[in-house]
């Protein structure tokens, strides 16, 4: 290693002369793996924590839907909404023949 004296002046000296060796240089970084993976893993959390919720409200539903939940607790129906003719309740919903 080269002696110090050479890039900085005597300690003594009010006003020590300082030479750069090397002039600054500003690399580019790019996003780190977290930051890439910040959004995905949370929206990822929040779809699953929906869908557990959702699981989690219909598991602690106490209501009564229809006819056969009703007779199957031994109670009798005393009226029922009959369901729309030529509708379906759900656009995924098949009727059997």
């Amino acid at each position: 290693m080269e002696d110090s004296g050479d890039f900085v002046g005597p300690l003594g000296d009010a006003r020590p002369v300082l030479r750069l060796i090397d002039p600054p240089v500003v690399f580019p970084v790019g996003r780190s793996l977290k930051q890439k993976l910040d959004i995905p893993l949370r929206l990822g959390l929040a779809f699953l924590a929906g869908v557990a919720l959702t699981f989690l409200l219909d598991y602690l539903d106490t209501s009564l839907r229809d006819r056969a939940e009703v007779e199957a607790l031994g109670l009798s129906v005393l009226g029922e909404i009959p369901p729309l003719s030529g509708r379906r309740r759900w656009p995924w919903e098949r009727r059997l023949p």
